[in-house]
């Protein structure tokens, strides 16, 4: 006999199914394919922001324009990064989740697996953010280059391809002009 008052409770079903699993592999697939563009990029852009900047303001205005492209880009990868640690710590939290029979132990030790299944991903993360970073304090660093020359230009009156700011005034006291 039926209770009228109470609804008949549905069966768990697990959050796996073929479908999910299915998805699953598939956004894997091209999350792994993500991953492997983005650290390359950032393998490329990380090339660009360790070389010396140059002391010719030519090349340092050039340089300044690159790095305005690149800080947009590497805003771009750190959310893109964001997106593919979250969706590494979700499948994963999926995964165990179907196989779990004891929610208690489950929560235990997830964070310490989370963190171990998602290393890779949290190292991209951390390391495009900090290249992001980087790229600001170098525009910071050009803009001041670029400044010290326009105003050596504004004392001396002009500047020739062959000339160089004399070491002696180009470091100062402080690194930066006459300091």
């Amino acid at each position: 006999m039926e209770d009228k008052g109470k609804k008949p409770q549905k069966e768990r079903q697990s959050v796996i199914d073929p479908w999910t699993v299915e998805e699953l592999t598939h956004r894997v697939s091209s999350e792994e394919k993500k991953f492997l563009e983005l650290k390359a990029e950032y393998e490329s852009i990380m090339e660009w922001a360790v070389k010396e900047i140059p002391d010719d303001p030519e090349l340092l205005v050039k340089r300044l324009g690159e790095s305005d492209s690149y800080l947009a880009r590497s805003g771009e990868m750190v959310a893109t990064a964001k997106y593919l640690l979250t969706m590494a710590t979700t499948k994963y939290i999926l995964l165990r989740e179907g196989e779990a029979k004891d929610r208690a132990a489950l929560s235990k030790e997830m964070k310490q697996s989370v963190e171990i299944y998602t290393s890779r991903e949290k190292f991209l993360y951390d390391a495009v953010e900090r290249l992001n970073a980087s790229i600001t304090h170098i525009m910071d660093s050009l803009r001041t280059r670029v400044a010290y020359h326009k105003e050596y230009l504004s004392r001396t009156g002009g500047w020739g391809p062959e000339q160089t700011i004399p070491r002696k005034e180009r470091m100062g006291s402080r690194g930066i002009g006459n300091g």
